[in-house]
C-alpha cells in the first residue's frame, strides 16, 4: 500500500512538474512579448517625439509665414498710401498718372517738373518724397 501510495504522490509530482514547467514556458513567453512591447513603446515613443519636433517647427515656419504676411500687408498699404498721394498730387496739375514705370506730374507754366520711379516709391520714403512734391509747388 505504502508503495502505491508512493507511486501516486510520484506521479502527482510529475503531474505538477509538468504543469510548473509549462507555466516557467508561458511565463517566458509572456516575458518575451513584453519586451517585445516595451521595444516597440520605445518606438513608438520616439516617434512621437519626432512628431512633436516637427509640429514645433512647423509652428515656428508658420509664425513667419504669419510675419511675412503683415509685413506684406504693410507694405502693399505704404503702396496703396503713396498711389493714393501721388494720384492727389497728379490730379492737382490735371494729368492722371498712367500705367507707365515713371510718373510725370507738370506744373504746367511754372515750368516744375516732376518724375518718380514707381520702384522708388516704398514706405515712408514714398510718403515723403511725395509730401516734399506737395511742399515744393
Amino acid at each position: 500500500m505504502l508503495k502505491g501510495q508512493l507511486g501516486n504522490v510520484s506521479a502527482a509530482y510529475g503531474e505538477i512538474q509538468t504543469r510548473l514547467d509549462n507555466v516557467s514556458a508561458a511565463y517566458g513567453e509572456i516575458q518575451t512579448r513584453l519586451d517585445n512591447v516595451s521595444a516597440a513603446y520605445g518606438e513608438i515613443q520616439t516617434r512621437l517625439d519626432n512628431v512633436s519636433a516637427a509640429y514645433g517647427e512647423i509652428q515656428t515656419r508658420l509664425d513667419n509665414v504669419s510675419a511675412a504676411y503683415g509685413e506684406i500687408q504693410t507694405r502693399l498699404d505704404n503702396v496703396s498710401a503713396a498711389r493714393a498721394a501721388e494720384q492727389g498730387r497728379c490730379k492737382l496739375f490735371g494729368i492722371l498718372p498712367t500705367a507707365m514705370k515713371v510718373i510725370h506730374c507738370g506744373a504746367g507754366e511754372s515750368g516744375f517738373r516732376s518724375s518718380l520711379s514707381v520702384g522708388q516709391l516704398k514706405g515712408k520714403a514714398a510718403l515723403e518724397t511725395l509730401s516734399s512734391l506737395r511742399v515744393s509747388l
